[in-house]
């Protein structure tokens, strides 16, 4: 599945309660694990979307939508490298975000309709996004359902045991051992990181 930009929103999406209330003629539906409407966004580099988005986590895909200019992103999980909360104020937002990596830009896609303006071009075959939910208190959950649609979604490079090089060797990787099972059991591995350069920006990440 490549990325594909979008000129709606989702629509026909399940509510996660109404789901686990379901009988199993519907469970091939699109269910809705979290929203969050008008998030601060920023990406680099850019790619054509306005600086508030709404959010939506399915358990299809991951998807970003600017209502301002009726154009969203629908994003695999597969093309999610690695996902984050960034507890510490840092350049981009003075308050703790969601931090994501996306690769293989380069298969930006869209809809047979087309979208209105020109698809931004760049170079860099990944991008970084930073996300901060309208409801600060809603941060843990916006991790905790990127972290369970994301593990539906094994990529290739998890089936098959390979290792991905997400950061450059400036920076080091310790593992948490005292990390709860269930999120060990539903978004993979959490790490911790420590940037060199400030000595203070926390991360708790997965793969």
């Amino acid at each position: 599945m490549a990325f594909v930009y979008i000129e709606k929103p989702p629509t026909g999406l399940i509510e996660l309660s109404e789901h686990q209330e379901s009988t199993p003629r519907t469970f091939s539906s699109n269910v809705l694990h979290f929203f969050s409407k008008e998030a601060a966004f920023k990406a680099f580099p850019a790619i054509g979307l306005s600086e508030h988005v709404d959010v939506y986590i399915t358990s299809q895909s991951f998807v970003i939508f600017s209502p301002s200019i009726s154009r969203g992103l629908e994003i695999p999980y597969t093309k999610i490298i690695l996902h984050a909360i960034n507890r510490t104020p840092h350049e981009v937002f003075d308050t703790s975000c969601i931090y994501m990596q996306i690769e293989d830009l380069n298969n930006l896609s869209l809809k047979e309709n087309g979208t209105n303006g020109t698809v931004p071009k760049s170079d860099a075959n990944m991008a970084e996004l930073y996300i901060s939910p309208s409801d600060s208190s809603t941060l843990h959950d916006f991790y905790t359902a990127l972290s369970n649609c994301s593990s539906l979604h094994p990529s290739v490079e998890q089936n098959s045991g390979g290792d991905i090089d997400i950061f450059s060797e400036n920076h080091q990787w310790i593992t948490e051992t005292n990390e709860s099972e269930s999120l060990q059991s539903s978004a993979g591995e959490v790490h911790e990181i420590e940037d060199k350069r400030e000595n203070e920006a926390k991360w708790r990440c997965t793969e």
